[in-house]
């Protein structure tokens, strides 16, 4: 029955809404690339923050809606923990304020 088909395609979309975002397999713009520094886990060559949820967090949708990262799907509401990307903080020797 199409209405059925219907349902279907909207619940699979429904899924892929409600999942953290799938971790990249490289390194995002200005993402920091391995090694990390102590603290801060190495995935697919870059650099990650590990943020650790509170099953209240995760059930009111933090992995979803804070952009959260995570290694397989589901994994965020699993771990009750997602990732960020880490970027570099350190000021390059050119910048104006070594001068």
């Amino acid at each position: 029955m199409q209405v059925s088909a219907g349902l279907g395609e909207g619940l699979v979309l429904a899924q892929l809404v409600t999942q953290a975002l799938p971790m990249p397999s490289k390194p995002l713009s200005g993402q920091l690339v391995g090694p990390c520094p102590e603290g801060i886990d190495e995935i697919n060559g870059a650099c990650w923050v590990k943020y650790a949820l509170t099953p209240a967090q995760v059930k009111a949708g933090v992995c979803e809606r804070d952009g959260l990262y995570e290694p397989s799907d589901g994994w965020c509401r699993t771990h009750w923990a997602g990732y960020r990307p880490f970027h570099d903080t350190r000021k390059s020797r050119n910048s104006v304020d070594d001068q």
